[in-house]
């Protein structure tokens, strides 16, 4: 497993998400998302981990509801 650290952008964690930039913003802020980071006063990142980890737990969500295996075809 790799250890290393790392950050990722507004972009790399959009698309990682498939969430839009205003509705990211609007989940960290409501404490539905991970935190940031803030590298400056104009630039925040996000610590990759995270975002892994957010990912699961929202699969883990779906399975629990019974609704991951939900096709749309």
């Amino acid at each position: 497993m790799d250890s290393t650290i790392r950050f990722i952008n507004i972009k790399e964690a959009c698309r990682r998400t498939c969430l839009g930039k205003t509705t990211l913003l609007n989940w960290e802020a409501n404490g539905k998302f991970p935190r940031a980071v803030r590298l400056s006063a104009s630039k925040r990142v996000w610590y990759e981990g995270d975002i892994n980890e957010w990912i699961l737990a929202k699969r883990n969500q779906l399975v629990q509801a019974g609704l991951e295996a939900y096709d749309v075809r």
